[in-house]
Parts: structure tokens; sequence; C-alpha cells
């Protein structure tokens, strides 16, 4: 009889260990095993130095250069907007709504970015108009009467516009009189990108406030002398709300909005405007949120409950559906995209959502106290194609997203970045950005399934198949540790006689690729495979 390991894959610890497949592990750790073989881990990596003092939470690479941190639990998106050369780059988690750019994010020098951001959102002006007759300007043919009445925004640097102020009050007008639009607010407190003007926009005859005229920022008041023919196009700004200042878990979407939440309250930018918020673009549901993800054109909410789906081409005309899987999800930044759904943490496993899938993928790979036992201590995730990096207090984990099966690992870290245009993972211990993967390979440890005889017997040889040498394997009979082996080459060994069993595991470690073992009654088994 032989027993024998190829292709192997990661533990399956719900399933009785004389039950799981041929190739699966009892327990597996820094493991690599997207090839088959049974390949070591390596260790991360030195990338880059931080500079700011402290536990940072979270790290993002700007312009395919510099280290952004933080030591909050920031989210970071780059901006949404067609031709941008700046790469705007938005944030929330640090303090109010804030977003940065090129020339003025990394001009400290330092290693401590970003180190300018603004305040997102252009503010609503406080100071309502005025408006009167101009003197010295005759009156015309009172047939001719029309009423007026005038809003201002701010506008910035960038070009962007804010909601308008309170309505003046109404004036009177005929002919080609002037109108004197006074008490036009000065320039607002608070850091933000600098401001460009204020644009003045007057009633028209329908109601419509249109475009007069854009006047310096010092400007406090303006003489309106515009016919109506001549009125500019009708404001597009009224409703364009600041986000609100404790939005959190910023994301964005293809269609150009950003997205973020407060309590409750799903809230989204305007295609391709991300300093407006307006209210039409606010959804209360019926739980508490925790962390915000997106698929496709779809964002999902998830709860302190079930997990709720946005759906929609524009940010004022969202449908929402809760999704049917009782998960609610327990860890914000074990919340992660993996480019076609999202994964999160919830009480029971780790649960995938997206177009095609709803489901707790773990759930055959591990009961609810193997994943608490597991995940106690989750600080952070990091997503890629088709895997899920846990990072614990003492480690981690890695979720093979097909199959649900498991590889521990030892390597700790206070954050983690996906850099999507490489594939890679960067983690940040301490002040030191390290590239996962990057370093000597680890020691890994991978035990296999229970081989379970009807009679007892005894296998005498063994073999294990690696690149190079030397690997170690343990030979376990009736769950106790009989032999240790370590082997220098490709043939095979002798094991220990004098006792028989019928449970049977081998567990084996090393760096170096292994691509079989094997233990059976002769030689002659050992080479038919």
């Amino acid at each position: 009889m032989i027993k024998v390991t190829k292709a192997f894959v990661g533990a399956i610890k719900k399933v009785a260990p004389h039950l799981l497949p041929d190739n699966a592990a009892q327990s597996a750790t820094n493991c690599d095993l997207d090839n088959g073989a049974l390949r070591a881990l390596n260790d991360v990596s030195p990338s880059a130095t931080l500079g700011k003092a402290g536990a940072k939470q979270a790290l993002y690479r700007f312009a395919d250069t510099y280290w952004f941190h933080w030591l909050a639990a920031v989210d970071v998106v780059k901006g949404p907007i067609a031709g941008d050369t700046t790469e705007r780059t938005y944030f929330t988690g640090d303090g109010v709504p804030q977003f940065t750019y090129a020339g003025v994010a990394t001009s400290g020098g330092d290693n401590m970015y970003p180190s300018v951001s603004y305040v997102l959102g252009v503010p609503i002006p406080v100071a309502t108009p005025s408006a009167a007759i101009y003197d010295g300007t005759a009156s015309e043919d009172i047939a001719d009467l029309r009423d007026r009445a005038y809003v201002y925004t701010w506008v910035n640097s960038l070009g962007e516009e804010s909601a308008p102020s309170s309505v003046s009050g109404t004036v009177t007008v005929s002919g080609t009189q002037r109108v004197n639009v006074t008490n036009l607010e000065t320039t607002p407190t608070g850091s933000y990108v600098a401001f460009a003007g204020k644009r003045i926009y007057r009633a028209d005859t329908d109601g419509a406030y249109r475009y007069v005229a854009q006047v310096a920022v010092g400007t406090v008041s303006y003489i309106d002398e515009i016919t109506d023919a001549a009125l500019g196009e009708e404001i597009v700004t009224a409703t364009w709300l600041p986000p609100a200042a404790d939005l959190a878990g910023l994301i964005s979407l293809p269609n150009g909005s950003l997205v973020a939440f407060t309590g409750k309250t799903v809230c989204l930018s305007v295609e391709n405007q991300p300093h407006a918020w307006p209210v039409a673009g606010e959804y209360t549901i019926h739980d508490d949120i925790v962390a915000i993800g997106a698929f496709g054109t779809s964002i999902l909410a998830l709860t302190d409950s079930y997990p709720v789906v946005l759906s929609g081409m524009s940010y004022d005309a969202m449908s929402v559906e809760r999704v049917e899987v009782s998960e609610a999800c327990t860890v914000k930044r074990g919340a992660v995209d993996v480019g076609y759904s999202v994964a999160y943490p919830s009480p029971d496993g780790l649960v995938l959502v997206g177009m095609q899938t709803a489901a707790n993928i773990t759930e055959k790979t591990l009961d609810r106290d193997q994943w608490e036992a597991l995940s106690t201590g989750l600080v952070f995730a990091v997503g890629s194609v088709n895997k899920y990096y846990g990072f614990t207090s003492t480690g981690g984990f890695i979720v093979n997203l097909s199959t649900g099966d498991i590889v521990e690992h030892e390597i700790t870290a206070d954050a983690g970045y996906f850099d999507a245009p490489s594939g890679d993972i960067y983690l940040v211990q301490g002040d030191i950005v390290k590239l996962w993967d990057g370093g000597s390979a680890l020691t890994y440890v991978w035990k296999s399934k229970r081989f379970y005889d009807t009679k007892p017997t005894n296998y005498g040889f063994g073999q294990a198949y690696a690149a190079s040498y030397p690997v170690t394997m343990r030979i376990y009979a009736d769950a106790l540790l009989k032999h240790t082996q370590t082997v220098r080459d490709e043939n095979p060994f002798r094991l220990p006689g004098g006792f028989l069993a019928t449970r049977w595991e081998y567990e084996l470690e090393g760096s170096a690729d292994l691509y079989q073992a094997a233990i059976a009654s002769s030689i002659q088994e050992l080479m038919s495979v």
C-alpha cells in the first residue's frame, strides 16, 4: 500500500482528518501553493521608510512613487476626474474629508506624506446678498417692470463651484435700470484650496437662476447691467453641498461618483464632481454601516446585520436591495475589494459578495469556532486576485477565494496596500514599508490528511521529491510521532518497524520546493508512483 501527496492544497479544518482529499492539509503554515507544489512563502523585504511617528493604520502609494500614510484608519481613492494631470487623491478617516494633489502632496520632502491636504468641498456662502436700484440710473417705462433676485457661489482654483447662497431680497426694475448687488462674502475661513472668485446669478423671468458674472475673491459688491437676453447658463450647483464632516469608508465607482457613509446612510457624490454631495445622493438603510465596497457599478454596504446592495447608473437613481446572506461585518479594515466582489469577515467565516456570489466561502473549510480561532485579533486585510490576506496581532492567514482552503503565516503588520498596477502587496512594520513575498524563503510546515487503513499495518519506506534538499519529514502513526527524517535526496528511506497502526500522517517542513511526498509498504510501490 502507498499513501502519496502531490498537487498540494491548503488546510481544510472543518472536515475530519481521515476524510480529507489526499492532497489537502490538516494545517499549513508559510506555504505558497499556487502552482501545486509545496513552496515556501518568502519573507517581506524593506522598500521605504515612513516619516510619521506612531502606529500606522493606512498606507497608499501616490504617483507610483510616494507613500502616503496615516495614524488613523483612512480610506483613500484616486480622483474620478477625466483629464486630471495632478493625480487628485481623496481620503476620509483623518478628520473631515480631504484631498491633495501633485505639487503640494509631497512638497515637504520628508517622507511625511501627504505634506499638504485641503478640506474637500466648496463652502456655501454664508452672507445673503442684498439688491437695490443703483443710484443715478433713470427709470424707464413703468409698463416694462420686472423683479430681480440674486444668489452667488464660491469657485475655487480647480474650477469647483459651491451651492448658492440664500436668495437676496427682490428688487423691481424697469427698462435698463441697473442693480447694485452688495453684501458679497469675503474669503471663507478653513483649510480650503485657494478660491478663484465668486459667481453671481440672477433669476430670469421663469424663476431660473442664470449666470451674470464672476467677480474677484475680494469683491463685495457688483453693479448688474446685464440684459435678460445676455444672461448665461442656468446654475447647475443648486444642490451641490459639501460632504458631511463625518463621512467614512471612501470608495469610487466607475461612473465617476465617490461613495462614503455615515451612520446608516450611504452618500454619493455627483458623477465626476467629487466636491459635490447632494441630498438626492443619500440613501438610508435599516442597519448601522460598518464598511462599504463596490463591484461593477454596484455599492455593497456591509452592516452589523445583513449586507445591502445599491445599484444604478446615477447618484440620484439608486435602487436598494438587501442581500439574502445573514452575515454581519465584524471588522471594518477586514473588508476588501477583490476585483469582482468584496470579501469581509463575519462571525461565521469569510463572506464573499459579488455580482454572481453571496456566500460564506469558508463554510466548508472552517466551522464557527475554527474561524474565530483563526481570525481573532484581525487587524486588517488586503485583497488581491483570488486571495484574501488577513493580518492579526500574532501573524495571519490567506484564504483561497475559489476553494476556501487556508494557509496560515507568521508575518505581522500594522497596515497594508495592494498595488493594482504591479499586483504587489506592501505592508507597514513599524516605520518601514515592506514588500510582501520579497525576501528570503520562510520555513513551511504542511501536515497531510490522516490516511486510514482498515486493518493495522506498517509502512516501511518514505520518499520526498524536492527541488533541493534537505527537507524534514515527520511520520505519525495512530497520532504519535514515530519518526523524523532529514531527507537529503530523492532516494527512498527506511521507516522504523516493530509496530502496527491504522492511522498514518506525515508532516513536511522546509524551504525548498517540494513536488511529492509518500510513504509505502515497499520500494516497488514508491517506484510505481
